[in-house]
């Protein structure tokens, strides 16, 4: 049970989707079952269970690239229930919101853009970012935290307006 939560709180920090991290775990034990190591101490247990949740996180990660940020992921996640039985009304709010979204990333200087479009649709890491526009680590997360700010000021800006 205790190596059972270890590896799918690593998976978990991962995938970011309870239900994908679920279904790594249950493949990394059938692979830890099936295909132990010939020669492998018990204090060497925990090490190797955590590299093959890495390892298959990271390849979960790759074989299912994100198409769009984890933030919005969960929240479609929690109302893909109640889409089915959403109003017109609600329909068209929730519409209204990704079009007011949409519209606040157009808005940013190009360099933000460029960078919040590679990090949440690409799903680069801050390094790899940095080394694709040779700029530092620190500058991309200066203008990822600028992004974030200037779409959640305008956002709430556009919800002022409306009430």
């Amino acid at each position: 049970m205790a190596f059972n939560q270890l590896v799918y709180k690593l998976i978990f920090s991962y995938v970011k989707n309870h239900y994908s991290a679920q279904d790594i775990v249950q493949e990394v034990f059938i692979k830890a079952f099936t295909s132990p190591p010939h020669q492998l101490d018990r204090s060497k247990i925990c090490i190797w269970l955590r590299t093959l949740a890495k390892n298959g996180a990271i390849n979960h990660l790759r074989k299912h690239k994100r198409m769009i940020p984890s933030t919005f992921e969960n929240e479609i996640l929690l109302h893909q229930q109640g889409l089915f039985h959403e109003t017109l009304e609600q329909s068209f709010e929730r519409e209204q919101y990704y079009a007011a979204l949409i519209s606040s990333i157009a808005k940013l200087p190009q360099r933000l853009k460029q960078i919040l479009y590679l990090y949440c649709f690409e799903n680069l890491s801050y390094r790899h970012i940095s080394e694709k526009l040779h700029i530092s680590e620190g500058s991309v997360r200066q203008c990822l935290y600028r992004a974030r700010k200037i779409l959640k000021d305008d956002m709430m800006l556009r919800n002022e307006k409306i009430l």
